[in-house]
């Protein structure tokens, strides 16, 4: 019982607190706003210098928190790693979703049923 009463709060804290941050995460919001709209090769360009942007931003900080900046700054690292995985993940989806539109349009103007 007393195993229950420690793990439901934290659960609740834990479910909530994930809601939020997908819901509200900057870089969640850019990226469902990429997956709605139609996909286009200029997009996964960005994307792909947003990731790598994010990347220096990872080293640098990952750099001074080897030359004595403070340590919580570990938790940026992570955070935009994490980001610039997504960024570069989704600049790929974007580029073999525009691939595939552009196959898909090449085909029906030639006659042949789209799939």
């Amino acid at each position: 019982m007393l195993l229950l009463l420690i793990a439901v709060p934290a659960i609740i804290v834990v479910t909530v607190s994930q809601a939020l941050l997908h819901a509200y995460a900057p870089s969640n919001s850019l990226i469902r706003r990429v997956r709605a709209s139609r996909p286009a090769l200029r997009m996964a360009a960005a994307l792909g210098a947003l990731a790598f942007a994010c990347a220096l931003v990872v080293l640098t900080l990952h750099l001074a928190v080897e030359t004595g900046a403070t340590g919580w700054l570990n938790i940026v690292v992570l955070v935009l790693a994490w980001d610039a995985i997504k960024f570069a993940a989704t600049a790929c989806a974007t580029s073999v979703r525009c691939v595939a539109s552009a196959v898909r349009m090449s085909s029906n103007s030639h006659g042949r049923p789209a799939y």
